[in-house]
């Protein structure tokens, strides 16, 4: 099942338009926004990203069910696996770096150092304000962007632009939170030599009407990279898009879109994900009788391993869930995600469609080693990922 999480997204997690990098008062590229978290000591990417995995859900059920294995090949020797990387022990991990979860981490740290550049800054100074534009109910408003431009500690510049948008009438009500933030070879020393360029934007866009409720939220990361002088390195192009509507049915989405995304230490590929398209749906209608569930996962990731896995989802994961007594045909769990790695070995998530103790999704994990042994494990309790934000 999937929790969906309501919460403020920074003041968004995340990925919604492409910005160019670059700072000046002339010429500004890039867009995000963000809830500030301020902060005496800014822990490099690395430190944190590599040390600590973001776990999406601290009571996730991964890999309960009947571990009892099905040799399925014609070998009955032990499956064999490159040193350090073995597909089935990683599938998980591998799902939620293309769903862009272990951007929460990085959105939320991307505010602090922008809170630490703009707090030791040599200089500041507020730039000519720009309208933001938002369409309401077939019309359109106008609010300010309060944009100022820091001359960072050790050099480049770096510039903040934050609007906030509330209009309100008889049953309806709508705000925007808006902010950008863009970096130009904006060094700071906390930690070592920090080096940030490229832009990162949140928007948060809440709706209230008498027919829908509507809560809209965006990320974008548009050639963004923060290294740490002699130590590590993060690149990133990526957006994450999430929705939670609520009118006659309630539904959620997640779409996350990662063009890259590259964490290096010492000059060395730690992880990296690639062309990553993910999407995340969750619908409730009938007064919560009928609860609809799809997945779809796809891209390709690298590891410390250095071992590279293709995922493509066909077809979607999905399922229909239907109480009793209600006139809408139900769909049993379906779908199949398929990893493929360079090492030659090879990782099917086939859904289970049989019904399971308080409808847990479980899928049937077919694992085959790079000399074709295969090994199955039957009725495995399948991630259980949130739609949520920073």
């Amino acid at each position: 099942m999937v929790n969906v999480n309501k919460g403020w997204l920074f003041g968004i997690t995340a990925i919604t338009l492409l910005i160019a990098s670059g700072c000046s008062s002339s010429s500004e590229q890039a867009q995000s926004s963000t809830e500030s978290t301020g902060t005496d000591t800014v822990l490099s990417p690395i430190e944190q990203t590599v040390s600590n995995p973001v776990d999406t859900d601290d009571n996730n059920p991964i890999d309960t069910g009947d571990d009892t294995p099905v040799d399925t090949g014609d070998n009955n020797s032990a499956v064999d696996a490159t040193p350090d990387f073995m597909l089935s022990d990683v599938k998980y991990q591998i799902i939620e770096q293309l769903g862009g979860y272990p951007l929460i981490l990085t959105g939320k740290q991307i505010v602090a150092i922008s809170d630490l550049a703009a707090s030791t800054a040599i200089d500041s100074v507020e730039l000519d304000s720009i309208d933001l534009t938002v369409d309401v109910q077939d019309e359109t408003e106008t609010a300010p962007f309060e944009r100022i431009q820091y001359t960072c500690e050790q050099g480049g510049q770096m510039i903040v632009r934050k609007a906030i948008l509330f209009l309100g009438s008889a049953g309806y009500s709508q705000s925007v939170d808006h902010a950008e933030y863009i970096f130009d070879q904006c060094r700071l020393l906390t930690g070592g030599v920090q080096v940030l360029n490229g832009s990162m934007r949140v928007i948060d866009e809440i709706i209230f009407d008498i027919q829908e409720n509507k809560v809209d939220r965006s990320v974008t990361w548009t050639d963004f990279t923060w290294a740490q002088e002699n130590s590590s390195t993060l690149a990133i192009n990526a957006e994450i898009q999430l929705l939670n509507s609520e009118a006659m049915s309630s539904v959620s989405s997640r779409e996350v879109n990662i063009t890259s995304y590259e964490l290096s230490v010492d000059s060395q590929l730690q992880e990296a994900v690639y062309g990553a398209n993910f999407l995340l749906t969750t619908k409730s209608s009938n007064d919560g009788n009928v609860q609809e569930y799809a997945l779809s996962v796809n891209g390709r990731t690298v590891g410390p391993s250095g071992v590279s896995v293709m995922v493509s989802t066909e077809p979607a994961m999905q399922r229909k869930l239907v109480s009793d007594g209600i006139d809408v045909e139900a769909v049993p769990f379906n779908g199949r995600i398929l990893m493929q790695a360079d090492d030659q070995s090879m990782l099917a998530l086939e859904a289970n469609a049989q019904p399971t103790l308080n409808n847990t999704l479980q899928v049937n994990e077919i694992f085959t080693d790079q000399n074709g042994n295969t090994l199955t494990l039957e009725s495995q309790n399948f991630i259980d990922l949130s739609i949520l934000a920073f």
